[in-house]
């Protein structure tokens, strides 16, 4: 019988979050989320579970059949649908937590065919006119590696660290190929890939860390998926470029106390209710292409406030899904 009235009251609870009109969409899941894992009731394990089901099972114990469900239904008729929206989310983001951490936990394997065509390709991405000369090699540090052999930087964050270089570097290439020429600026230069692994460091543990939430929840409707990690990744990259050079510093000795402030600043950002990054890029008569950040309506950059025009190109989802 408690569990009963405990299962009332928050399906009352939830019903009255899921018709504000004083809270975004994002605030709604990160409240609905809270509140159930406040509760004693094992939904969220469901929730969060590998089964399919664990979707509908999670559904049917907040729903119930009792005659309040049926009251709610009537009074708020589309209640159903909005919440297993926010459920979606909920799910969604644990999901998103698992294939980033599989991703992680993958080695660089030398003798895997497929990691090595990824590697290769990443060079004739971001130098197309130039050829690699061998597997192993000095032209590895033009890209920013730290030696001939670049899969010995892999191995902190495994085949994730290549896969969000890869992206940046196929999805948007006139962008990661600026980049990659900002790190050779003689005052300013920095390591291009190794500043990449670094970024895919720091987006890994925001996420694990849940602070991604206000963005995916605020950007996203549905489920996120890795497309949506790889694209924050891409924002953190370039942001980190421009907080580099607005730093000017006067060696590469200063990355760690920079990137460290960088990350405050990240940090403190994404703490915003309403925080929410579209995570593509801006496309102008010149095909140039800008990662933008909004906040609410107003378009804001970590940097600028300024930071382009508003014509959103639609990217590709063809590798990334």
């Amino acid at each position: 019988m408690v569990d009963g009235i405990a299962i009332m009251v928050l399906r009352s609870r939830l019903s009255r979050i899921c018709g504000s009109r004083k809270m975004s969409e994002g605030q709604k899941t990160r409240k609905i989320e809270n509140i159930l894992r406040k509760t004693k009731l094992p939904i969220l394990s469901r929730l969060y579970a590998d089964d399919p089901d664990g979707m509908d099972d999670a559904m049917d114990v907040i729903l119930g059949t009792d005659t309040c469900t049926l009251c709610v239904q009537r009074c708020q008729p589309g209640f159903e649908l909005q919440l297993r929206g926010h459920l979606e989310e909920i799910r969604g983001y644990n999901q998103l937590i698992k294939t980033v951490e599989s991703l992680r936990r993958i080695p660089y394997n030398t003798n895997n065919i497929q990691h090595e065509e990824m590697l290769l390709q990443l060079w004739q991405l971001l130098c197309p006119h130039k050829k690699l000369r061998a597997p192993v090699t000095k032209q590895w540090t033009e890209l920013g590696f730290q030696g001939k052999n670049p899969r010995t930087d892999f191995r902190g964050m495994g085949l994730l660290g290549l896969h969000n270089l890869l992206f940046f570097a196929s999805e948007y290439p006139d962008k990661a190929r600026e980049l990659l020429s900002h790190s050779k600026n003689e005052k300013y230069g920095y390591s291009f890939a190794i500043v990449g692994i670094n970024m895919t460091s720091l987006a890994y543990n925001l996420l694990c860390r849940g602070s991604l939430k206000s963005y995916i929840y605020n950007s996203i409707r549905g489920p996120a998926r890795i497309y949506d990690f790889h694209n924050f990744y891409c924002y953190l990259l370039c942001e980190f470029d421009k907080f580099w050079m607005m730093e000017k510093p006067t060696n590469l000795m200063q990355f760690t106390s920079i990137k460290s402030k960088f990350e405050k600043r990240i940090s403190s950002l994404l703490n915003g209710k309403n925080i929410s990054i579209n995570p593509v890029f801006i496309k102008t008569d010149c095909q140039n292409r800008h990662l933008q950040l909004h906040k609410a309506k107003q378009t804001t950059s970590l940097i600028d406030e300024k930071t382009g025009e508003n014509d959103i190109l639609n990217t590709s989802y063809y590798l990334w899904v």
